[in-house]
């Protein structure tokens, strides 16, 4: 089940699991089953009225395994349901079917499939020259309340997306490492069909309304200079472990792209249709204007035969010194050869 309506960038939906390490050819394949169930209903034919609920936790596969991490940090994540009666979830939606629109408004009360990354255990080794940490990281999930709208229109020949969510954590950063900071995402599409072609184009906003600088940069990706580890521990008044604590910190809202109080970012998909439906060339990017975090996605679909389709493209990933798509580029970076059989 998904809910939403743009194409690039989805803050209404918070039902289903992502695996977003997934190097499929085939885009869905990101989209990871769960456990839930859905009751609709439609009182009218312009109104329908969805509730679902989710009784377990399933996590996504977050974008950590293909970071370098320090040689003393472990990093655990979760690999099955968590089947806790206090992990239940629900979410309510109400579609709007009116004439040239289609509305929706949604409510998620529960855990966000995307966790945070929790600090479980840190110890130093004292007894070496130039002591050593040791870290223990696991992915931990955290309860949110989501209020989202969506909608879609047609205006002369193009059409019109959109997406506005709220999205407020129960527990507070300040307390919890792995809690993001409460947000508000604006997202605003249009895609155009001329002939041929069809192109979509997608802006993205971000505020953090309390927004607060981080205490420390992020610096679990990689290994702490010996340097500055003993200009630390010189400190009488140095606390190793609660930097630690602000260095996860740091790194989750490095993920999270909660680092400054406002993000915008942008999307573009440019698609052609040729020979009669049996030629399909795209490409595909996204670019952070403030993370510097650049996504170039060209793929070449083709369908040679009924039943029959193969699928060419690759993945390129850049950014800043730093940034998520920086440190996590030498895996993400990659060409993708598919085979797809339908009988």
């Amino acid at each position: 089940i998904k809910w939403g309506r743009t194409d690039f960038t989805n803050p209404t939906q918070k039902l289903s699991p992502q695996n977003l390490v997934s190097r499929s050819t085939d885009r869905e394949d990101m989209d990871m089953g769960n456990l839930l169930t859905e009751i609709k209903l439609y009182p009218f034919t312009a109104l329908t009225i969805q509730a679902v609920a989710i009784p377990y936790f399933r996590s996504s596969r977050l974008l950590i395994g293909p970071i370098d991490l320090p040689s003393y940090v472990n990093i655990y994540e979760i690999e099955s349901l968590l089947t806790d009666r206090k992990m239940f979830t629900y979410g309510l939606k109400t579609d709007f079917h009116l004439t040239g629109v289609d509305l929706s408004l949604s409510w998620f009360d529960g855990y966000d499939p995307m966790p945070g990354i929790a600090l479980t255990r840190f110890s130093i080794d004292t007894l070496k020259i130039i002591p050593l940490p040791s870290v223990d990281l696991s992915t931990k999930p955290y309860k949110i309340r989501n209020l989202g709208i969506d909608f879609e229109a047609a205006l002369g020949g193009f059409g019109i997306r959109g997406e506005v969510a709220w999205k407020s954590p129960y527990l507070s950063y300040k307390t919890y490492e792995y809690v993001p900071m409460e947000e508000i995402n604006l997202v605003g599409g249009i895609d155009w069909m001329k002939g041929n072609w069809r192109i979509t184009l997608e802006y993205s906003g971000k505020v953090i309304p309390d927004f607060e600088p981080s205490a420390v940069e992020p610096m679990l990706t990689g290994d702490i200079d010996p340097a500055l580890l003993a200009t630390f521990l010189l400190n009488p008044g140095f606390n190793f472990a609660e930097y630690t604590r602000l260095q996860t910190a740091a790194f989750n809202r490095l993920y999270n792209y909660q680092l400054e109080k406002w993000y915008h970012s942008g999307g573009l998909r440019v698609e052609a249709d040729l020979l009669y439906g049996k030629l399909t060339p795209s490409v595909t990017t996204t670019y952070n204007f403030v993370s510097k975090d650049f996504m170039l996605m060209p793929e070449l679909v083709w369908k040679p035969a009924d039943g029959l389709t193969i699928t060419a493209g690759g993945d390129y990933f850049s950014g800043k010194k730093g940034s998520l798509y920086d440190i996590a580029d030498e895996f993400m970076n990659c060409f993708r050869l598919g085979l797809k059989v339908n009988f």
